[in-house]
């Protein structure tokens, strides 16, 4: 079906719509994450005008309460994807296999989207102590910094996450219902990588990696110029 040019842009549109449903499901998810962050880090600093000390921001329960937040809900997105993607009467297997390549992304994902945060609070709390200011101050730059979170980061975390789970999920599903080839579908608009827009309509085996390096659209062992709002399909 998906050698077919026209088929593939109705292909696309219907993966995009799910993805559009999910990213918006699992920013809300991340968002909330991040306001449960954002008072902990609020709880920690309780009633003394602290100055550069981020003790108060424990990474490595960050890096835990991110996993166990965001592994189930993933888990729910790689599944339905399998199972969109098999179109048969078998059952998609979540095996030991997928749930160990989820763990490991969520793991990464979660400690990266820290350390991210981590830098900019730093950046906040040293401000906060070269310009002497209140306790009230400081706590309004936290404020600020996860507004700016929610606003410019969370949308970009979700789309990301999802998409690269949905297309592991979709060739799982792939695999497990015999198919032998994969192709690329790319977005045909003025957005899209021009190496991505070449790539439309590729078809390599299951098991082979595009001409781009990746084994799927958004996959996270790629490079993020390859990654990063990629829309692309499988």
């Amino acid at each position: 079906m998906l050698r077919d040019e026209k088929k593939r842009r109705i292909y696309f549109k219907l993966m995009d719509r799910k993805l559009t449903v999910k990213t918006k499901w699992f920013k809300n998810i991340v968002v909330d994450y991040f306001e449960g962050q954002k008072k902990r880090l609020l709880e920690g600093l309780g009633v003394k005008a602290l100055k550069a000390d981020l003790h108060v921001f424990n990474q490595e329960l960050e890096i835990k309460v991110a996993f166990d937040k965001f592994y189930p809900a993933l888990l729910e997105v790689m599944k339905e994807a399998g199972e969109d993607a098999m179109k048969t009467d078998f059952d998609f297997s979540l095996s030991g296999s997928i749930r160990s390549w989820l763990d490991e992304r969520v793991r990464i994902f979660s400690t990266q989207i820290n350390e991210t945060t981590f830098k900019e609070l730093k950046n906040q709390f040293e401000e906060s102590t070269i310009a002497n200011e209140t306790r009230e101050q400081l706590v309004k730059r936290i404020e600020e910094t996860y507004g700016d979170i929610k606003k410019y980061r969370a949308e970009t975390i979700a789309r990301t996450e999802v998409h690269g789970t949905m297309q592991k999920g979709t060739i799982e599903g792939y695999e497990q219902s015999g198919m032998r080839v994969k192709i690329w579908v790319s977005v045909i608009d003025s957005k899209t990588r021009d190496a991505h827009a070449g790539m439309d309509g590729e078809e390599v085996s299951i098991n082979s990696a595009f001409s781009n390096g990746l084994m799927f659209p958004s996959d996270p062992s790629g490079p993020p110029e390859e990654v990063i709002n990629c829309r692309c399909t499988i």
